[in-house]
């Protein structure tokens, strides 16, 4: 039976949640969603799961989790490497439907990764830049 204060929490993070989708996302509402993705309690993961789904094409959200994954000092690297996650399984799909200057931005936030000093974040990290480099290479 939940405690008054996890069922506080639990209401506070699907409000949060469902808020941060419905306008343009931004770090911290994409720091709440990727909270939520990793908490063990499936009460709290389902219906983020769902929601990231809409985040994805939401206004914001691939700039916020590159923010995230540069907060170094911010945000432990645990965060770092789920926010690192997103952006390699999303990259190909959210990149190829930026505009190019926003896309040329993101190859720089990308290629300034590569003093990345946490071995796992810098892996994914390396996997969404080869993703980004194979499509447009097969585009041109």
């Amino acid at each position: 039976r939940p405690t008054s204060h996890q069922s506080f929490s639990q209401s506070f993070s699907q409000s949060v949640i469902s808020q941060s989708v419905m306008m343009m996302m931004n770090e911290q509402s994409v720091l709440q969603l990727l909270l939520a993705l990793s908490s063990a309690d499936p009460q709290l993961r389902r219906p983020a799961t769902q929601q990231l789904q809409a985040a994805k094409t939401t206004r914001g959200f691939f700039p916020a989790l590159l923010q995230i994954v540069g907060g170094v000092g911010r945000h432990s690297d645990e965060v770092r490497l789920l926010a690192a996650t997103q952006v390699k399984n999303g990259s190909q799909l959210l990149y190829m439907r930026m505009d190019d200057g926003d896309k040329q931005r993101v190859r720089q936030a990308l290629l300034g990764f590569f003093g990345e000093r946490s071995q796992p974040v810098f892996l994914v990290l390396s996997v969404a830049i080869a993703k980004i480099a194979r499509r447009e290479v097969l585009q041109q």
